[in-house]
């Protein structure tokens, strides 16, 4: 090999390694731009992330309070429906028994005066 080829590829080898270097201080600087950047979507998603599970656990909580309040409201008005309906069922068992005992009155009442009259004969 003579020596203008030694100086063309060791002038070649130190384009390639200048510009290597160069390029790779560009390259360190845009990966250093994209840890930053993915670093602040990073913290961006993770505060939006908090954002949405403190508004779903509101929404959550929000929701179980109205079951709840609801739930209660069933139960008092079934409760009261139940109530309403034994004291009529009591009335109505009341007013049953009334009658009968009355009819037992008068049975009596006629057995006695059957009971008179045929020992009066």
């Amino acid at each position: 090999m003579d020596a203008t080829i030694l100086t063309v590829i060791g002038t070649g080898i130190a384009l390639f390694v200048a510009l290597w270097r160069a390029q790779g201080n560009r390259f360190d600087a845009v990966d250093k731009r994209f840890d930053t950047a993915e670093k602040l979507n990073r913290e961006r998603f993770d505060m939006a992330e908090k954002l949405n599970r403190e508004r779903f656990d509101t929404a959550e909580k929000l929701n179980r309070e109205r079951f709840e309040t609801m739930d209660r409201r069933w139960v008092e008005r079934f409760d009261m429906a139940e109530n309403a309906n034994r004291e009529r069922l009591e009335a109505m068992d009341a007013r049953w028994t009334e009658r009968f005992e009355t009819i037992d009155r008068r049975f009596e009442a006629m057995d006695r005066r059957w009971a008179e009259r045929f020992e009066t004969v």
